[in-house]
């Protein structure tokens, strides 16, 4: 299915902050089908705290807009190795439930990795089973299958109760 509109990676600010965190209560939502994430006492999921995200520059924020229309937003963090090499963790990636199954996902995967090169890895809940699903599919169709995952431990105090990730790993094409 095409878009009506293509869909638009655009870099996010301090001023777009609290639409990534309110975006962030859908993206836990959206998660929670497939994952036992609960609500506090009043009644709203408590996202982790993006800020940092539009503040170091070390992290990279972005927001999805299709036409007019914000659809989702991704998060990224990088790391600089001596040898001047970059590494890309794509830390979170959502589509809005009404931008999903068109084509959108898959039409931002590629605008991070083009613009992006290097080494890339994402992390998923072993339980969200439509996530590894798209991270197969786009990342597999992106490197023409050279990719790997596997699942890992991870000590991460905001997330307790689950300590595995399903890593993928991959390198983007040069441009």
């Amino acid at each position: 299915m095409s878009n009506k509109w293509p869909a638009l990676l655009i870099p996010a600010y301090l001023a777009d902050y609290p639409i990534i965190q309110n975006l962030a209560q859908f993206y836990i939502y959206d998660v929670s089908r497939e994952c036992d994430f609960s609500i506090s006492e009043n009644g709203l999921y408590e996202p982790n705290d993006y800020k940092c995200y539009v503040l170091e520059p070390s992290k990279k924020a972005f927001l999805i807009k299709v036409g007019t229309e914000i659809a989702g937003f991704v998060l990224l963090s990088q790391k600089t190795f001596e040898s001047g090499k970059i590494s890309h963790k794509i830390d979170q990636f959502f589509i809005l439930a009404k931008f999903q199954h068109k084509g959108i996902g898959r039409e931002i995967f590629c605008q991070i990795c083009d613009k992006h090169p290097g080494e890339f890895e994402a992390h998923v809940l072993p339980h969200n089973k439509k996530a590894l699903l798209f991270w197969h599919k786009v990342i597999g169709e992106y490197t023409k299958e050279r990719y790997h995952y596997k699942t890992i431990n991870v000590n991460i105090s905001f997330d307790p109760h689950y300590t595995q990730r399903v890593a993928f790993t991959f390198e983007t094409r040069e441009k």
